[in-house]
């Protein structure tokens, strides 16, 4: 098992520094943990806001960053104004991912950073998951998923890595709860999120 965080961080030593799209969750913290470790200073997490977000999430990951002692920049993503996301179609998260990839690789691309990083796993790859066409889109890398880290490896780990989000659940957003048969709009978005405050 710890040939796993050898491999990991032999992967993240290729590139001098790194973005990292940063969701507070298990996944993304342990990331960030390890990256850490690997770019000290020269890594930055970058955390989009938005009305599907939770207020609490958002301020869970500013705590985490802060406990981790990463630069860690907040940014607005409001994928629900992206024509046909609003439709709630089967596909919904690429246009989420999408609107938020294109935007953190912009800052990459601008401040001289290397790979944009994301926290998705070897289980992620089994399952349906539309925002991945936008990864390829925009080049994001998943080192946890390349390194064969599976959400239960993460958990395991997590704890030795001293992550303080090692037992945090993993909440969806508001709108990926809404079916996807019906027709999803701003306002149901919103008090959805309201109701998680």
């Amino acid at each position: 098992m710890e040939n796993k965080i050898r491999l990991l961080k032999e992967r993240l030593a290729v590139y001098e520094n790194a973005v990292i799209a940063f969701s507070g969750g298990v996944d993304s913290t342990f990331l960030a943990r390890i990256a850490r470790d690997v770019y000290s200073d020269k890594l930055l997490l970058i955390t989009a806001s938005s009305s599907t977000y939770p207020f609490y999430e958002l301020d869970e990951a500013k705590t985490l960053a802060a406990l981790l002692g990463i630069n860690h920049r907040i940014i607005v993503s409001e994928e629900i104004d992206i024509p046909g996301y609003a439709d709630n179609p089967p596909d919904r998260c690429y246009y989420c991912k999408s609107e938020l990839f294109r935007k953190i690789r912009f800052i990459a691309d601008k401040e001289g950073y290397g790979p944009v990083f994301d926290g998705s796993n070897a289980d992620d790859l089994k399952d349906f998951r539309p925002g991945m066409k936008a990864k390829k889109e925009f080049g994001v890398i998943s080192p946890l998923a390349e390194a064969g880290f599976t959400k239960e490896d993460i958990r395991f780990f997590s704890p030795r890595t001293e992550s303080s989000d090692c037992n945090k659940t993993i909440i969806c957003m508001s709108c990926i709860q809404v079916p996807v048969w019906r027709k999803d709009n701003q306002r149901e978005a919103r008090q959805g999120r309201r109701s998680r405050i």
